[in-house]
């Protein structure tokens, strides 16, 4: 099995958001597969409030490198929330 090493290239704070009046934050980077970037990852969540609020996670995958373009990679975006019953199965 190939390892996957996530490479973190950047984050950036928030301070008081004019909806809810709490801090963020937002960290991003690669995905390295074979010493080339596979991924690239940004999650954003709210300071002290992942259990109220949760957290969101974008993916974008597929091909990169010099000869890549954009129609070579897809994006995927998951929302982590804890549910008050536990766990849930869909």
């Amino acid at each position: 099995m190939t390892e996957i090493i996530l490479e973190p290239t950047g984050s950036s704070d928030y301070e008081r958001c004019e909806c809810c009046g709490e801090n963020s934050r937002t960290v991003w980077g690669l995905a390295r597969r074979d010493g080339g970037a596979h991924a690239a990852y940004f999650v954003h969540w709210t300071l002290g409030k992942v259990a109220e609020n949760g957290a969101h996670f974008d993916l974008i995958l597929g091909r990169w490198g010099e000869d890549a373009t954009n129609v070579d990679r897809y994006a995927v975006s998951l929302e982590y929330r804890r549910a008050a019953e536990g766990r849930r199965s869909w």
